[in-house]
């Protein structure tokens, strides 16, 4: 928490956890709303990766943080919890992180009906320009050359850089994840990382030497661009027909964009991290409580017992 008090200090935001109090706010100053809808809670550490890196990389930028401030009411609001893995090495060593989800920001009328919405991660120069576009109500109507996903892209959504380096490496016994296919969308040279960002990024990362460091800003640029391209060039525009078309009720689409793009459906209270298959663990290794979702339909599962509307980032 210490960590995240400090975040506070660099982007300065004020963030609402009530969209109704967001929506009073937007409709005294005449701003819209941005509404981040995210795995987690955005002021915990163990968020989505999506929102842990726009925590650390995009709003601490200085000019992305002085749009925010001036031009936006921010809120947001957990869609679910984020589904976390910790890996015990026996002699005192833990790995603990996420292994699934995803984010979307919403640029929202001060009614809260949708204007535009920018999914998942981007560069902070690209999520400035997104921003700025994404203020004008015409700019969701998509665009001549939007089109429908294909199946490769849909595919991909869910192993964008940033989420495969974090999370598929973890599921993979801890191999890192380098698909130059999905680093090789936009030149890593371009992404721009602020000083401020830098510092923010240096003081969470455990000690490394210079080299070390260089390298992982380097992937991080990669994953980055990647994260962008995809999101930009395949979501993006099929979110925008889909507010043409007439959905523009925040939760109605973000339904859809969780179910049919981030493939991660509320009907699916395992986020598919569950597989049909034998494991050779008791109850296949699931564990429930009194207030875990619980999908019969799946398996039989054994019978064992089972804040303020306002934060600061």
């Amino acid at each position: 928490m210490l960590f995240l008090a400090a975040l506070t200090l660099v982007s300065n935001l004020q963030w609402h956890t009530d969209l109704e109090e967001a929506k009073r706010a937007a409709l005294r100053e005449g701003k819209p709303i941005l509404s981040l809808r995210l795995l987690g809670n955005l002021d915990e550490e163990l968020s989505c990766a999506n929102s842990r890196f726009y925590r650390t990389v995009v709003y601490t930028d200085p000019l992305v943080a002085q749009y925010l401030r001036e031009h936006f009411i921010l809120h947001w609001q957990s869609v679910r919890p984020a589904p976390k893995i910790t890996i015990d090495f026996g002699d005192g060593r833990k790995i603990t992180t996420t292994v699934t989800g995803n984010s979307i920001h919403y640029i929202l009328a001060p009614d809260g009906h949708v204007l535009d919405a920018i999914p998942g991660l981007y560069t902070p120069q690209a999520f400035l320009a997104a921003l700025t576009e994404g203020r004008t109500p015409s700019s969701a109507q998509p665009r001549a050359s939007a089109a429908s996903p294909n199946p490769t892209a849909l595919a991909a959504t869910k192993l964008t850089g940033s989420k495969a380096v974090i999370e598929r490496n973890t599921l993979n016994s801890l191999t890192l994840y380098q698909d130059n296919s999905l680093m090789a969308f936009e030149r890593a040279d371009e992404v721009e990382i602020s000083d401020e960002s830098l510092a923010v990024i240096k003081a969470k990362t455990r000690p490394k030497s210079e080299k070390e460091f260089a390298e992982m800003i380097a992937l991080l640029k990669s994953t980055l661009a990647a994260d962008t391209k995809i999101n930009e060039t395949q979501l993006r525009p099929v979110i925008r027909q889909w507010i043409a078309s007439g959905i523009t009720n925040v939760d109605q689409l973000n339904e859809k964009v969780y179910s049919e793009l981030f493939l991660t459906p509320s009907s699916d209270p395992w986020l598919g991290l569950l597989p049909n298959a034998y494991t050779g663990l008791e109850n296949d290794g699931v564990t429930t409580s009194s207030t875990a979702p619980v999908d019969k339909s799946a398996r039989r599962l054994s019978h064992a017992p089972a804040g303020s509307s306002r934060s600061r980032r």
